[in-house]
């Protein structure tokens, strides 16, 4: 028998309830049907086994006594033997916290082995452990994937590959909260083997880098955005301005410098030609204050200019926090006035909708389960409210701040007149040629050095901008870097895709052709469009009957187990299951007919290793030996406790 890797097989199912074996059956390579009346349990056993390889099941969708369970699967993994062990949820508060145990021998020499035999791993890896689906991957021998930042397990992957009752009719996948577009892609590219890892980790890194130049840019603009506002331009031309303002700010500590000097000589002819009287040493000293009360003026105001920048930033950003937070809002709003309304038809092509379930619990137009879609927004909500909040605070702080430099410059001018009062009280009894030739000095080397703070700010600015101009070049580099190597890993994956997708329409029109209903689209395909990533498969543009969508869905399924069989590096590890073949009123004829294709179509591939799984009320004649162990009649249960299917 040849094994295609990977390749996952069970060989044994054994179920045990309270300490009691209430099933144990070997299973065979290629068809395992699990065949029975309605209310036998089928629905129940086949839940059990998915548990047991990981995927994880709702509570509402589990019958009671299943509860209690505990799993054994003796598997094949690429042609290894190894028996896993799983409970159900026992003393666990939610299904997807169970973990796995494993031993690495049949069921019947495992349960003879002491504890420390058997390896315990989680569902979600720990810190000194692996996940069991990272386990199970590299027993597969094929890499770990990922999926928005968390491993693509083995819960993911069974979503596409199992069929199980919750699936609505027109859907590829098994539903889940907070589904995306992207996760399904990244799944189904995985089990296609369209999946790079090189690829996923040259996205991620492409995305980090885009955000942060986006991020990058939106500073620089920003700066500008406020630079234009209070009349500053530091717009950079082909000169080099900041060596410019360097020799400037040099050239003005010089001429400071130099009229310190004269100021200092100016005095002491000024002392020299007079009577130096205690109202002359009082004038020179409040000439000196007057002269540090300026530079600490001009210096407060430039905090103030600076604040007020800052200010005007802040409030920008909260106008912003409140727009979103009033769109949030109206969103909140319009989601919760939708979900009142009840659709009857298609307001696209008004035909009438089939409502599976009429419970508010899903959608009256597509029928999927409504994810909580109102706690998403408002936790949302709550996030601007608390950046609201913050900022607000922030800018109480600021303008608190404003305030008191305003108060504090408000003292200065006061003391600034009170020393010119002094000044102006005994200026006659200096000279007052030489007074005034000190008073202009003062005011010159004011000037000046508030010319420094300024060239001092402008320095600073073109140093910010000169290095957010390197951080965004850079950056760019580094995006365009990836979007060519990206573009270059891609090529390999997209000739693959097509190919997939040339695989998997064949065997899926081939299938479709063989069906002996009077279903003219199935016999005139015009047109076959599935997307993975919009979960979604339609058959000439059309819609059709639930028993034929029902037909054209498994047919799918049956079309990957096919391409796995034929195209060896596809990662689907050639096992599908389908639990309700004979769902939505499909007419026994047709359902056996469809059996018989398919059991024609694997007979095949009867040299490899697979394994198909379905659950069934009708089987044909000629798969009879397909069946696992026996048919289930009313009132006999696959799994030895009573309880309705």
């Amino acid at each position: 028998m040849t094994i295609i890797n990977p390749s996952i097989f069970i060989q044994r199912v054994r179920i045990v309830c309270e300490h009691k074996v209430v099933y144990d059956q070997l299973f065979h390579n290629g068809i395992n049907i699990i065949a029975g009346e309605n209310s036998v349990g089928k629905t129940s056993l086949i839940q059990l086994i998915m548990h047991g390889l990981g995927y994880a099941i709702e509570d509402e969708h589990w019958k009671e006594e299943a509860k209690k369970c505990i799993v054994y699967l003796e598997l094949k993994l690429n042609g290894n033997i190894v028996t896993v062990r799983r409970n159900n949820r026992s003393s666990y508060e939610r299904n997807t916290l169970i973990p796995m145990e494993f031993c690495f021998n049949t069921i019947d020499i495992a349960l003879t082995q002491n504890r420390e035999s058997w390896e315990r791993y989680p569902y979600i890896k720990t810190d000194n452990r692996e996940s069991f689906s990272t386990h199970i991957s590299r027993i597969l021998n094929i890499p770990t994937a990922r999926e928005n930042d968390k491993n693509i397990n083995l819960h993911n992957m069974f979503r596409l590959l199992y069929s199980s009752q919750e699936r609505p009719l027109s859907m590829l996948y098994n539903p889940q909260p907070f589904d995306s577009k992207t996760a399904r892609e990244d799944i189904a590219n995985y089990l296609l083997n369209t999946y790079d890892d090189d690829i996923v980790v040259l996205k991620r890194q492409l995305e980090e880098k885009e955000k942060k130049l986006d991020e990058c840019i939106k500073e620089i603009k920003s700066f500008y955005s406020i630079a234009n506002k209070f009349n500053q331009n530091f717009i950079l031309d082909g000169r080099n301005i900041q060596q410019e303002l360097s020799e400037r700010k040099e050239r003005l500590v010089f001429d400071i410098e130099i009229m310190q000097d004269k100021i200092n000589e100016l005095r002491n002819n000024s002392l020299n030609s007079l009577n130096i009287k205690g109202e002359k040493k009082a004038i020179i000293r409040s000439v000196e204050e007057f002269s540090n009360l300026k530079s600490e003026s001009t210096e407060t105001q430039q905090k103030i200019n600076f604040l007020e920048y800052d200010i005007k930033d802040s409030e920008s950003f909260i106008n912003e926090l409140e727009l979103t937070r009033k769109s949030l809002h109206d969103a909140i709003t319009i989601s919760n006035n939708l979900d009142s309304i009840i659709f009857t038809h298609c307001p696209s092509c008004f035909n009438e909708l089939k409502v599976e379930d009429s419970s508010s619990k899903y959608c009256s137009l597509c029928n999927r389960e409504k994810a909580d879609k109102e706690l998403n927004l408002l936790q949302m909500q709550h996030e601007i409210e608390m950046q609201l909040a913050e900022s607000n605070n922030i800018l109480v702080r600021k303008k608190e701040s404003l305030k008191d430099l305003m108060n504090k410059l408000e003292n200065i001018n006061r003391e600034l007149q009170n020393k010119i009062i002094t000044i102006k009280t005994v200026e006659g009894a200096l000279n007052q040629e030489i007074d005034e030739k000190i008073y202009a000095l003062y005011d010159e080397i004011n000037s000046k050095k508030a010319e420094m703070n300024d060239i001092g700010n402008s320095l600073n600015a073109y140093k910010y901008i000169e290095e957010k101009s390197k951080e965004r070049d850079g950056l760019q580099n580094e995006v365009n870097s990836l979007k060519g190597k990206l573009e270059k890993q891609s090529t390999v994956s997209e000739k693959r895709s097509k190919e997939n997708e040339k695989v998997i329409k064949s065997f899926l029109e081939n299938l479709l052709k063989s069906d002996n209903s009077k279903d003219e689209d199935f016999k005139n395909i015009s047109s076959i469009w599935f997307s993975f990533g919009d979960d979604s498969l339609v058959l000439n543009r059309k819609s059709l009957s639930a028993s034929s969508t029902s037909y054209l869905y498994h047919s799918f399924l049956i079309s990957l187990l096919l391409s796995s069989l034929q195209l060896d590096y596809l990662r689907i590890p050639r096992i599908i299951f389908i639990d309700g073949l004979d769902s939505y009123g499909i007419d026994q004829d047709r359902l056996k007919n469809f059996q018989n294709i398919i059991k024609n179509k694997l007979d095949i591939y009867s040299n490899i290793e697979f394994q198909l799984f379905f659950t069934t009320g009708i089987v044909a004649e000629e798969l009879n030996s397909c069946i696992v162990n026996k048919f289930y009649q009313k009132g006999e249960h696959t799994l030895e406790f009573s309880f309705e299917n």
